[in-house]
């Protein structure tokens, strides 16, 4: 396996986990946006509530450097955090996004009592319970008058 702390990916990546450090650089702005005279930071949105974080890259040679601390992303709630990467001009503050994206923020299974399935499996699970006559609580509200034919 890869030492992912010591060895930077060029990508952001898909999911990491709460209370996991995260890094990746990024190696193609510096031609036009040097680091010299730019920032470049990723703002953060939480699907579900809207709450947001920000996170500064900072100078790796001609590279951006990104990191999510292990603290960050402790606190962070788990889910779908919508991103932009925008770089900002530090002589006049002129602002230009330059990527957008997504990432999942899954829960730390050593600290949460979340269910770990996904919403695909919880939602066969039940379909199973009531197929099987055993359908849990907000399944068992459900009442079927007459077979659907689906054909």
């Amino acid at each position: 396996m890869t030492n992912v702390l010591t060895n930077v990916q060029e990508k952001i990546p898909y999911t990491i986990f709460s209370g996991d450090t995260a890094k990746w650089k990024i190696t193609d702005l510096n031609t036009d946006y040097s680091n010299s005279t730019h920032t470049l930071t990723y703002y953060f949105r939480l699907e579900s509530t809207g709450a947001g974080f920000t996170v500064d890259a900072s100078a790796d040679n001609d590279d951006y450097l990104i990191t999510l601390s292990a603290s960050t992303t402790a606190g962070k709630t788990a889910g779908i955090y919508h991103y932009i990467a925008y770089v900002t001009r530090t002589s006049d503050s002129a602002r230009v996004t330059v990527d957008r994206g997504q990432i999942e923020i899954k829960p730390n299974l050593a600290s949460s009592s979340a269910d770990p399935r996904s919403h695909a499996k919880i939602m066969i699970d039940k379909i199973e319970s009531l197929l099987e006559g055993k359908a849990d609580k907000d399944l068992s509200l459900i009442h079927i008058s007459e077979p659907t034919r689906l054909l």
